[in-house]
């Protein structure tokens, strides 16, 4: 069974996040298909594109049983596929159901901004991720 499944509902991409055992707990692997599925139904003819998840969840944000080897680089990856999903050319629906990362979703765009902006805001995100004490530069 595929991680990611993709479906059509009349004029609609429908694409399903599949791994309810793990809560839609996405993976590097997950973040490719999901890049990969796009780019098709940007080609297709599709009219609208829907995204949701399989089971009692929706997407509640990395799997922690697959940490990322570069936190940063997937910090990166994450923000632009928000930032393709909200420019998706094609009416776009998230259909939420249960868990999901939508909140911290919502603000992932002043958060990166915040990051880009100050060694110190980087230094933050990144030692909380890596689990040390930061280490900071301005204090």
């Amino acid at each position: 069974m595929s991680a990611l499944t993709r479906s059509v509902l009349g004029d609609c991409a429908v694409l399903t996040i599949n791994r309810p055992q793990a809560l839609n707990a996405i993976t590097t692997q997950m973040l490719d298909q999901l890049e990969q599925q796009l780019d098709e139904i940007e080609k297709d003819d599709s009219r609208a594109f829907i995204l949701t998840g399989a089971g009692r969840a929706f997407f509640p944000g990395t799997d922690l049983k697959e940490p990322p080897s570069d936190p940063r680089a997937r910090i990166e990856v994450v923000h632009q596929l928000v930032q393709r999903l909200v420019a998706f050319p094609m009416l776009s629906v998230a259909a939420i159901n249960g868990l999901s990362l939508a909140d911290a979703l919502a603000h992932e765009a002043e958060i990166m901004e915040a990051v880009s902006q100050s060694e110190d805001c980087v230094e933050g995100v990144m030692s909380f991720i890596e689990k040390r004490e930061p280490q900071w530069k301005d204090c």
